[in-house]
């Protein structure tokens, strides 16, 4: 299963529109503000191609108009909760989606085995001008990676993963390949693929060895022993 989740950070417009336009997903989960981006981005696109099923959030963010509209849509599934509350709309949108994937998961293991594990969650609007969400949002993408599901925050410069083991890199979105360590370290590095490669490495969390490297191949090839980090692909 395949998850869109467009949340209240920075969009660009054109950029979301172009990408959703070559990107079909089985779900689509607004947040909150994230209900105004994705209500223009229907506008533009057919229902093949973007069709909204969740909407999550406690409401403080946006326009009572536009969310009266989707709550009169019957396939539309609001998730409200109170402001006073333990945990941010992207949270609450991101644990949805990793539930949403389990339980599409569980029934193809009964009907197509092979198929049962074909998920991926993509997040837009999840960064911005407020730090505090976004460091919020990157570190959780530890929810869907301790799930076993693939999961990314994209935006018109940055493709942001959590990975830990091994991972292929393909170049096409941005130049730059950066590896930042999110464990306190990183064991038995190994790059393949890319003009600064490197062998049964160590990376030490605060450490920059990572930062800004480039494909030399079509594919490049990551895997790391022990630890978790984060890898971005930027364009500028």
């Amino acid at each position: 299963m395949k998850i869109l989740i467009i949340t209240g950070g920075s969009i660009n417009f054109d950029f979301a529109l172009d990408f959703l336009k070559k990107e079909l997903f089985d779900e689509v989960i607004a947040v909150d503000g994230g209900l105004e981006i994705a209500a223009a981005l229907e506008k533009e696109l057919t229902k093949a191609q973007f069709l909204l099923t969740h909407i999550v959030g406690d409401f403080d963010t946006v326009k009572r108009e536009i969310l009266e509209k989707y709550e009169m849509r019957n396939h539309v599934k609001i998730h409200a909760f109170k402001p006073e509350k333990d945990y941010t709309d992207t949270d609450i949108a991101l644990k949805l989606a990793v539930r949403l994937c389990k339980e599409k998961e569980d029934g193809k293991k009964q009907t197509d085995p092979e198929d049962a594990s074909s998920n991926r969650i993509v997040l837009l609007g999840a960064t911005g001008t407020r730090l505090d969400h976004v460091l919020a949002n990157i570190q959780m993408l530890v929810i869907p990676l301790e799930a076993g599901i693939p999961a990314e925050i994209i935006d018109a410069n940055n493709k942001i993963r959590m990975i830990e083991h091994r991972c292929t890199v393909t170049g096409g979105f941005g130049k730059y390949i950066s590896l930042i360590p999110v464990s306190e370290v990183l064991e038995g590095i190994d790059l393949e693929g890319f003009k600064y490669p490197l062998k049964n490495w160590t990376v030490k969390l605060g450490e920059s060895l990572c930062v800004s490297n480039e494909l030399t191949a079509p594919q490049g090839y990551v895997r790391i022993r022990k630890g978790r980090a984060l890898l971005i692909q930027s364009r500028d």
